[in-house]
Parts: C-alpha cells; structure tokens; sequence
C-alpha cells in the first residue's frame, strides 16, 4: 500500500491541493495526517470537503486545541487573533458542525498496524504534543524516538522536513503542507510504501498568490502569514 503522510495543512487549500494531485499520481490509497488541519490560513472548509472522499487515519495539533480554546474563553480571543490571525473566526463561520465535531474529536496520539508494519502518529513528540524537535535536534532526543520502538513514528509541528532512519526504523516529519518554514517554499509531504518500507519525501510547487489574497483580505494585519509563504534562502 501507498500512504501519504501530511502535516500542519493549516487551512491552505492551494497546498493541500497540490499534494492531493501529487498523491493520486502515485496511486496513493492512505491519507495519515497529523494534526493542524487548521490554523493561519482560511480555506479549512474547502479542505473538509475534500477529506471526506479520503480514506484518512487522523490526529489533531495543537492549532485544534487552540481553536477549542478560542470557542470556549471569548475573552482570549483578541490576543490570539493579534498572534496567529483571524483564522479562527472564519472557521467558525464556515465550518459545520459535523466538520466541528470530528476536529474537535480527534485524538491526541494514534497507534496503528500496516501491512504488518507498527505506526505511532503524534503532533509535537509522543511524551509532549507541544514540543518542537527540529531537524538539528538533541541524539538524545532522537534517541528517544527510535526507543519507542514502532516501524514508522509520524510527527510534525516543526514545518522542517526530515527523514530519521535506523535498520529497519523511520522516524519521519512530512514538514508543512500549509506553511513551511524552512525558506523553501512549496506543499510538503511524504510518501511511504509499505511493501518495501520506503519513506520518500516531496515538495509540489503551488501558486500561493490565491493564499497571499486571502490573507490581505482576512488578516493584512499579519504580514508574516504572506511573507513566509514565498521566503526563500
């Protein structure tokens, strides 16, 4: 079986829909995501409409818990919109509540076994969904993640890509569908074929002037949301 495994789309539809296509092209049957469906951009419905004709296994990030968090304290709500944008609010206004209801209820970890193959799915680290472990990380904190053990552990909330791999062990961050970080612009994620155990990692190149539009309109206030989108080395 082909899986693609996603992270941090963050409302970008652009992008997501550029991986999609990538995906099929690779006759992909699996969608692993895990976490920040939302956050920063402003076209999560559009995207909610095209996961349900996906077969997804899902976990969320902490933009979802935030978002809970924003529904639940109206008096934070200013604060994090002076941060992150406005985002929050057109969800709200967008979504409906059966597309609610499954962000809300996604799990914080997933376990699950492929083809004989054993797979953890977390958003930061599986000790703390809020860590951030970049690519140039501790190797005792690398460490840590091949002690737990599973064929593929899945993480993200870094936007950097990377590939860790020991024998028979991958340890993979997609990097960011929505908005990478690493001055490399462009749709992250990565591909594993689970005949052979091979992780690829992929970058599709999108048009962000649509995004870069939406932010003008939504959140001009917040021109790194724009900015980030084309940064480049």
């Amino acid at each position: 079986m082909k899986c693609a495994i996603l992270s941090d789309i963050h409302g970008n539809d652009a992008a997501f829909q550029a991986v999609l296509n990538a995906a099929r092209l690779e006759n992909v049957e699996l969608y692993l995501i895990a976490g920040d469906f939302m956050g920063y951009y402003f076209r999560l419905a559009e995207i909610m409409d095209s996961l349900k004709n996906l077969n997804v296994y899902a976990i969320r990030g902490n933009h979802e818990d935030m978002f809970t968090r924003w529904m639940e304290t109206p008096e934070r709500r200013a604060s994090l919109e002076q941060k992150y944008g406005h985002s929050f609010s057109r969800n709200l206004s967008t979504l409906n509540e059966t597309q609610l209801g499954w962000l809300q209820s996604l799990p914080e970890q997933l376990e699950f076994t492929i083809d004989g193959h054993d797979v953890l799915m977390c958003h930061g680290t599986p000790w703390d969904a809020d860590e951030y472990l970049y690519p140039d990380a501790p190797e005792d904190k690398t460490r840590c993640l091949f002690e737990e053990e599973k064929s593929l552990l899945i993480f993200g909330h870094t936007h950097y890509p990377v590939h860790w791999h020991r024998e028979d062990q991958h340890v993979v961050n997609p990097g960011s569908v929505g908005q990478p970080r690493n001055h490399m612009p462009g749709a992250y994620w990565a591909l594993w074929d689970t005949k052979d155990h091979t992780i690829t990692m992929h970058r599709e190149k999108y048009d962000a002037s649509p995004v870069i539009q939406d932010c003008l309109t939504f959140s001009a206030e917040q021109e790194y949301l724009q900015t980030v989108l084309t940064r480049s080395k």
